[in-house]
């Protein structure tokens, strides 16, 4: 399957559906689990990396040709499972079990005419003239497969071109990730216009960087206006947010920054992770700035679980990528920022100790296996087995914990066997004695 050619997303779907009860054993497995939809949301925006503007790992089973994609191919592929990621979810009492070929074909095609039915009432307007392509489209006399892939084609074209060296890394909409919110909010509603809103989204995050830029410590801001750049040039309505971008704008408060009244906590969620991002480019957050953080988590309604949850991602994000990042080559220290994750990890892990606990006392072989963990080295099968366990048990305690398990599961489990009660892990035979 190459993503740059004709009838992609035919064969993308023809993947999904002869690898679907694979993937239900990884990545995808949460589609089988009892969790919120703006929790599941969450879950598939930072498992992709498309929240943060870096295309990570696919949904399902990836594709045996992945490696040999760029950026604009993953992006592609990863949004395109995250559309259909959503669908099932929001349907997944349709799923067999366990899930046939006939079943799993039927609810992937149903997939693709449910996008198909969301693009359809994009229009163009004055302010959305970056639409007027949609509706030719659909006028065209292709299949709705055909229309759907033609669509996300469109859809993932940036604002303009970028012709600079520094951006060429770049050339997709970095802001696609929005359609996932705009369609799993659709799915519950088909009468939700957020969709509408695009543009003002994307105004929000533009602001919410410039106004943490103001804020931070760091008196050499050229890495964070660099980071600031990179998406004020994928905005719609760039030219009109330039001054955003510019040093010493004293008129930058966090009252700067609007919000809808109906949007999704979710659109906070990200508003919060881009400024906190934004005050991670300089390795680390100091007390003054864990002020102003503390100010704009109040400020978009976020609390204070959620709040750890988010700056545990955003650590998580660039502890990972640090070296491919265009703005962040060069900038961190990983072990400073390895520090820091681990901490706010325990943290999170401490606090959800008991609900952790009671539910691997539920399960015999995963209690054996850490206590085996414990003592001496696993094999590669085992440490499969207790990453899928694991990750199981966090989509069902702390469901954003799920993302640290996957791929590796290595991250957690050093942790776990610190804070958890001995007692816990040890085996029954042992116990008695």
């Amino acid at each position: 399957m190459d993503p740059a050619r004709k009838k992609w997303l035919r064969n993308l779907v023809e993947h999904i559906s002869n690898n679907f009860a694979f993937s239900l054993q990884d990545n995808a497995r949460s589609l089988q689990l009892d969790m919120t939809g703006s929790d599941f949301v969450y879950e598939l925006l930072h498992l992709t990396g498309l929240v943060l503007g870096y295309p990570e790992r696919s949904v399902f089973k990836p594709h045996p040709l992945s490696n040999e994609w760029n950026e604009t191919d993953k992006a592609k592929i990863f949004f395109t499972e995250s559309l259909i990621a959503c669908y099932l979810f929001h349907h997944q009492k349709e799923i067999t079990i366990p899930p046939t070929g006939e079943n799993i074909s039927t609810l992937l095609a149903d997939a693709v005419e449910s996008v198909a039915r969301f693009y359809s009432q994009y229009k163009p307007t004055k302010e959305r003239q970056h639409l007027v392509e949609i509706p030719k489209i659909f006028k065209s006399d292709s299949s709705t497969i055909s229309k759907v892939e033609q669509i996300i084609n469109h859809r993932l074209k940036p604002a303009r071109i970028i012709d600079t060296d520094y951006w060429r890394a770049s050339q997709y909409n970095i802001f696609i990730f929005l359609d996932i919110v705009f369609f799993s909010q659709w799915l519950i509603d088909t009468e939700s216009i957020l969709y509408k809103q695009e543009s003002l989204i994307q105004e929000e995050i533009i602001k919410v960087i410039a106004v943490s830029i103001k804020y931070t410590n760091n008196k050499n801001k050229n890495v964070e206006r660099n980071f600031l750049k990179f998406f004020l040039e994928h905005a719609i309505h760039r030219s009109k947010l330039k001054t955003l971008g510019k040093p010493g704008n004293e008129n930058l408060t966090i009252g700067t920054i609007s919000l809808g009244d109906s949007w999704p906590t979710i659109i906070n969620q990200t508003l919060f992770e881009y400024s906190i991002f934004t005050f991670m480019l300089d390795k680390i957050i100091d007390d003054k700035e864990t002020g102003y953080i503390d100010q704009i988590a109040d400020y978009l309604g976020i609390d204070k679980q959620q709040k750890e949850l988010c700056i545990l991602a955003v650590t998580n994000f660039i502890y990972k990528n640090l070296k491919v990042l265009p703005y962040l080559k060069s900038r961190h220290k990983l072990d400073i920022i390895g520090s820091n994750l681990s901490q706010r990890l325990q943290s999170i892990i401490l606090k959800n100790r008991g609900k952790i606990s009671r539910e691997i006392r539920e399960s015999k072989e995963l209690a054996e296996l850490l206590w085996k963990a414990k003592n001496t080295h696993l094999t590669a099968e085992e440490r499969e087995k207790v990453k899928h366990q694991l990750t199981d048990i966090f989509l069902r305690t702390i469901p954003s914990l799920a993302i640290f398990m996957i791929p590796g599961g290595a991250i957690l489990l050093p942790m776990l066997l610190k804070i958890l009660p001995e007692e816990i892990l040890i085996p029954s035979s042992f116990r008695n004695k």
